[in-house]
């Protein structure tokens, strides 16, 4: 198996308030809308990012550099994504004609960003997928996530020193 070398962004979308949401709420439809909100944001990352995976309540996704023309559009691909992922909770909760818990909490869900700039491999699996490695894709995974804004915030995007040097903000 080949390891293809980049030097590009990397992005998780992390589903707030998920642990919570899913400890009290019906698992199956928590798992249902879960799915749904997890397809609605690779839908929309797409035409920027590639999906490496998904990881419980978060996508991870990954843009070389050269398929980055321009800073903003990544910034304009999160944003619409955000609109999209905040529009379709007020939905659900609109219509929530089941009354199940799990439809009347999904206004506790929100969802955060975090992007990075950094090197990285990308390895084809047997199955289909790609596995990204190097040390930026795992402190990317791993650690930052894991980071909460000061302030307390839910939703917000994150972007590191790096990726905003790199986008030229």
């Amino acid at each position: 198996m080949s390891h293809n070398a980049y030097t590009g962004f990397l992005v998780v979308g992390d589903i707030s308030g998920y642990t919570s949401y899913v400890a009290t709420t019906e698992l199956a439809h928590s798992q249902e809308v879960l799915a749904e909100l997890l397809e609605l944001i690779v839908h929309h990352i797409r035409p920027v990012l590639a999906l490496v995976r998904l990881e419980g309540d978060a996508v991870f996704a990954h843009a070389p550099a050269e398929h980055v023309s321009r800073g903003e559009s990544l910034i304009e691909v999160l944003e619409a994504t955000y609109t999209a992922f905040r529009d379709r909770l007020k939905s659900i909760a609109r219509n929530n004609l089941c009354g199940c818990r799990a439809c009347a909490a999904v206004p506790t869900l929100d969802l955060k960003f975090l992007v990075h700039y950094g090197e990285y491999t990308v390895q084809p699996t047997d199955a289909g997928h790609v596995v990204l490695g190097g040390l930026d894709a795992r402190l990317v995974r791993d650690r930052l996530i894991k980071d909460q804004v000061g302030d307390g915030s839910r939703s917000y995007a994150l972007f590191t020193e790096a990726s905003l040097e790199q986008m030229g903000l």
